[in-house]
Protein backbone atom coordinates (compact mmCIF):
# COMPACT_ATOMS: atom_id res chain seq x y z
CA UNK A 1 0.00 0.00 0.00
CA UNK A 2 2.92 2.43 0.62
CA UNK A 3 4.39 1.33 -2.19
CA UNK A 4 1.30 2.61 -4.09
CA UNK A 5 1.15 5.82 -2.43
CA UNK A 6 4.26 6.40 -2.83
CA UNK A 7 4.26 5.77 -6.83
CA UNK A 8 0.84 8.05 -6.99
CA UNK A 9 2.72 10.85 -5.19
CA UNK A 10 6.08 10.44 -7.78
CA UNK A 11 3.79 10.32 -10.60
CA UNK A 12 1.42 13.68 -9.33
CA UNK A 13 4.32 15.33 -7.99
CA UNK A 14 6.46 15.38 -11.51
CA UNK A 15 7.26 18.39 -12.36
CA UNK A 16 7.55 20.06 -15.99
CA UNK A 17 11.02 20.59 -17.69
CA UNK A 18 9.17 25.04 -17.65
CA UNK A 19 8.44 24.25 -13.53
CA UNK A 20 11.99 23.25 -12.97
CA UNK A 21 13.77 26.27 -14.96
CA UNK A 22 10.72 28.32 -12.69
CA UNK A 23 12.64 27.21 -9.47
CA UNK A 24 16.13 27.21 -11.07
CA UNK A 25 15.18 30.88 -12.21
CA UNK A 26 13.93 31.94 -8.69
CA UNK A 27 16.36 30.35 -6.47
CA UNK A 28 18.97 32.82 -8.78
CA UNK A 29 16.96 35.26 -8.40
CA UNK A 30 16.48 35.32 -4.01
CA UNK A 31 20.08 34.84 -3.89
CA UNK A 32 20.44 38.13 -2.35
CA UNK A 33 17.16 39.14 -0.01
CA UNK A 34 15.55 42.24 -0.68
CA UNK A 35 15.52 44.33 2.18
CA UNK A 36 12.10 46.91 1.73
CA UNK A 37 9.62 48.71 3.59
CA UNK A 38 6.16 48.22 1.72
CA UNK A 39 4.11 51.20 1.06
CA UNK A 40 1.09 50.47 1.71
CA UNK A 41 -1.40 48.17 3.14
CA UNK A 42 -1.59 46.66 -0.69
CA UNK A 43 1.76 46.36 -1.14
CA UNK A 44 2.03 44.17 1.49
CA UNK A 45 -1.50 41.84 0.76
CA UNK A 46 0.58 41.57 -3.09
CA UNK A 47 3.81 40.32 -1.36
CA UNK A 48 2.04 38.01 0.99
CA UNK A 49 0.19 36.22 -1.89
CA UNK A 50 3.71 36.11 -4.23
CA UNK A 51 4.94 34.46 -1.15
CA UNK A 52 2.28 32.06 -0.20
CA UNK A 53 2.57 31.19 -4.52
CA UNK A 54 6.28 30.66 -4.07
CA UNK A 55 5.89 28.90 -1.07
CA UNK A 56 3.38 26.37 -2.64
CA UNK A 57 5.95 25.67 -5.63
CA UNK A 58 8.52 24.65 -3.69
CA UNK A 59 6.21 22.35 -1.62
CA UNK A 60 5.17 21.17 -5.03
CA UNK A 61 9.16 21.38 -6.39
CA UNK A 62 10.22 18.82 -2.80
CA UNK A 63 7.26 17.02 -1.28
CA UNK A 64 8.11 18.88 1.70
CA UNK A 65 5.70 20.69 3.80
CA UNK A 66 6.49 22.24 7.36
CA UNK A 67 4.12 22.22 9.69
CA UNK A 68 5.25 23.75 12.43
CA UNK A 69 8.21 25.93 13.79
CA UNK A 70 9.42 27.08 17.27
CA UNK A 71 12.21 28.53 18.63
CA UNK A 72 13.67 28.44 21.69
CA UNK A 73 16.51 31.15 22.94
CA UNK A 74 18.14 29.55 25.78
CA UNK A 75 21.70 31.65 25.76
CA UNK A 76 21.94 35.40 24.95
CA UNK A 77 24.75 37.64 25.79
CA UNK A 78 26.31 40.33 23.57
CA UNK A 79 28.89 37.68 21.48
CA UNK A 80 26.93 34.47 21.99
CA UNK A 81 23.37 32.99 21.19
CA UNK A 82 22.20 29.94 21.88
CA UNK A 83 18.56 28.73 20.49
CA UNK A 84 16.61 25.54 19.99
CA UNK A 85 14.80 24.71 16.87
CA UNK A 86 12.01 22.65 16.48
CA UNK A 87 10.56 21.79 13.00
CA UNK A 88 8.14 19.44 12.04
CA UNK A 89 6.52 18.85 9.10
CA UNK A 90 6.07 15.65 6.09
CA UNK A 91 7.90 14.72 3.13
CA UNK A 92 5.32 13.68 1.18
CA UNK A 93 3.34 11.25 3.82
CA UNK A 94 6.12 10.50 5.45
CA UNK A 95 6.22 13.03 8.91
CA UNK A 96 9.20 13.53 10.41
CA UNK A 97 10.77 16.33 13.26
CA UNK A 98 13.70 17.63 13.33
CA UNK A 99 15.42 19.03 16.38
CA UNK A 100 18.69 20.88 16.85
CA UNK A 101 20.67 23.64 18.90
CA UNK A 102 22.16 26.87 16.67
CA UNK A 103 24.46 28.16 18.52
CA UNK A 104 25.92 31.86 17.13
CA UNK A 105 29.12 33.60 18.07
CA UNK A 106 29.99 37.15 17.04
CA UNK A 107 33.09 38.96 16.52
CA UNK A 108 34.29 42.40 15.21
CA UNK A 109 35.24 40.59 11.91
CA UNK A 110 32.29 38.45 11.44
CA UNK A 111 29.43 36.12 12.79
CA UNK A 112 29.54 32.19 12.25
CA UNK A 113 26.78 29.96 13.04
CA UNK A 114 26.98 25.95 14.16
CA UNK A 115 24.37 23.58 14.22
CA UNK A 116 24.76 20.99 17.40
CA UNK A 117 22.43 18.27 18.92
CA UNK A 118 21.02 17.42 15.30
CA UNK A 119 18.00 15.15 16.01
CA UNK A 120 15.79 13.96 13.09
CA UNK A 121 12.93 11.65 13.71
CA UNK A 122 10.11 9.86 11.24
Amino acid sequence: QLTEQYEDNQRTGQLAEEEIEKAIKWCRGKAVVKSRTPESIADMKSELEQLKSELSFLTKLSGIEFTRYSKQTIDKDENKCIEKHRITGNCYLLPFQLDFVLLKVQNKESTSSVVTDLSIIM
